[in-house]
């Protein structure tokens, strides 16, 4: 880690050399001695024009400028410098912070005893605008507030320094090591909040917050690690109604005691013609919360080898009316009924039965392992589907590294010449739903954290995805596709 020496504010120096954060043309956020010819003029002296003595300082070059340094004036200068630098009560530790590979500073108060304690760190975007900044609100309580390019506020959260954390010379390993007050996680608009997170001393528990437009639609509790559910209502779709969808509660070890769910209707989208063991129409997905389910499959029907295995997943008795689902992956079969699926279509997908028995059987699968069924991970879907013989791939981050992804995008289009893939990707926060579905559906885009496409096509300059509710085909610059997506997981099938 490459570190820079603490500044020095010796006056008698003529050689310090302090890096500067700029204030408009003033020089740096604390004052210090900068001559160089032993003649006073006003770039004698460093300094912002935000504090306090500033003018003071400015005045007195005013006064002497062209003259000669005494050792009257220099007594006074050092004087007027030591009660600029007191007022301002801080010194500036440049770094070079290798997780994000910028420059940052860390500010440090001064103690009675010379000595001095870190108050906050700031990391700045390219264009200027704050980044990042921790900050101690109190001696043991610390601040972190990130913010996006443009200047609005996507998080801040509160934690509480553990007694061997507290007198830290820098905030590495922040998340780690310390305890978790409150978060809160904003809309694009940087004020109104999407979700918050509060811990209660009094329970000894979290609650979870989802929001729509100011409007609670989800509320979890969580014991004091956040891994295990209290409980977990979720609202419909106008959460001013506040009329509940799901409902789920847990025993004292994390175990699913009661689950309720409100959209289990029969649906006149069910065609008992299509029930047929066979993924033979283009599922698309039902509610809110199963894009996990549906794009995986999605994108595995793009491929013969993909709808070969599906075809091998599914199967159904048309004399019994029960439907089988094999997950080759986890070496477990389930089997449901001709009702179990018609009640299912519209809450789990629309158009075809058998995907849908999929579904379930992915809602079953994370009940035996004491999981929430609303919302998950595409990749276990995935891993869950395909035989244990074919391995995923996951690659994030995709703005912070494009090079490396352009390669593996590269990579996966000259392969899909010859092989079949299955690949999948998530938007960011800020790249939801298609707005059409969501105007439909009468939900709004506070609901959504992220969003799964399937990926049709990779060209030199293009992305095509398929879109899980309306089947549809989006397509992306490679460059709006780092810009709008965090994500992608793969799979070669033959």
């Amino acid at each position: 880690m490459v570190k820079f020496n603490p500044i020095n504010f010796d006056i008698q120096n003529n050689d310090v050399k302090i890096p500067c954060k700029k204030d408009g043309g003033h020089g740096s956020i604390w004052a210090a001695f900068n001559d160089t010819d032993k003649i006073v003029d006003m770039n004698d002296v460093l300094y912002s024009s935000d504090n306090v003595n500033s003018k003071t300082i400015q005045n007195f070059l005013n006064r002497y400028s062209g003259k000669e340094y005494t050792k009257e004036i220099m007594n006074e200068l050092n004087q007027l410098i030591q009660d600029f630098n007191n007022a301002n009560n801080s010194k500036v530790e440049q770094f070079y912070d290798e997780k994000t590979e910028e420059n940052a500073i860390r500010i440090f108060a001064y103690k009675k005893d010379g000595s001095s304690e870190l108050k906050k760190q700031i990391t700045n975007w390219p264009n200027g605008n704050i980044k990042e900044c921790f900050e101690y609100v109190e001696k043991d309580l610390v601040k972190k507030t990130v913010y996006r390019k443009d200047g609005t506020k996507f998080s801040e959260e509160l934690r509480r320094m553990t007694s061997d954390d507290t007198g830290r010379d820098s905030f590495a390993g922040y998340e780690y090591l310390n305890f978790l007050i409150s978060k809160t996680k904003y809309n694009s608009d940087g004020t109104t909040p999407k979700v918050e997170i509060n811990y209660d001393g009094d329970t000894d528990d979290y609650t979870e917050y989802r929001f729509d437009k100011g409007k609670i639609w989800s509320i979890i509790h969580f014991d004091k690690s956040m891994k295990k559910y209290r409980d977990h209502i979720v609202f419909g779709g106008d959460a001013i109604k506040q009329s509940s969808e799901m409902s789920i509660e847990y025993d004292e070890n994390g175990q699913i005691i009661c689950y309720d769910k409100y959209l289990q209707e029969n649906s006149s989208d069910f065609n008992e013609e299509v029930l047929n063991g066979e993924i033979d129409i283009p599922p698309r997905q039902g509610a809110l919360g199963t894009c996990y389910i549906a794009t995986p499959v999605i994108a595995l029907t793009l491929t013969n080898s993909g709808l070969n295995i599906l075809n091998n997943t599914v199967d159904y008795d048309k004399k019994t009316g029960i439907g089988y689902v094999t997950f080759q992956g986890e070496g477990k079969e389930y089997q449901f009924t001709k009702e179990e699926t018609s009640n299912a279509m519209t809450r789990l997908g629309y158009d075809e039965p058998d995907y849908v028995n999929i579904a379930l059987g992915i809602e079953k699968l994370k009940l035996e392992n004491n999981a929430c069924v609303e919302g998950g991970n595409p990749e276990k879907v995935l891993e869950s589907i395909l035989p244990s013989d074919i391995k995923c791939h996951y690659l994030g981050g995709l703005w912070w590294y494009k090079k490396l992804v352009n390669e593996t995008l590269d990579d996966l289009m000259n392969d899909m010449k010859e092989h079949d893939y299955v690949i999948i990707t998530s938007s960011n926060d800020e790249e939801n739903i298609n707005d059409e579905w969501l105007e439909e559906k009468n939900v709004q885009k506070h609901y959504i954290t992220m969003h799964m496409y399937a990926v049709k096509e990779i060209t030199p300059d293009r992305i095509i995805l398929i879109e899980p509710n309306t089947h549809s085909e989006n397509e992306y610059t490679r460059d709006e596709f780092f810009l709008k997506f965090q994500d992608l997981i793969y799979a070669k099938l033959n």
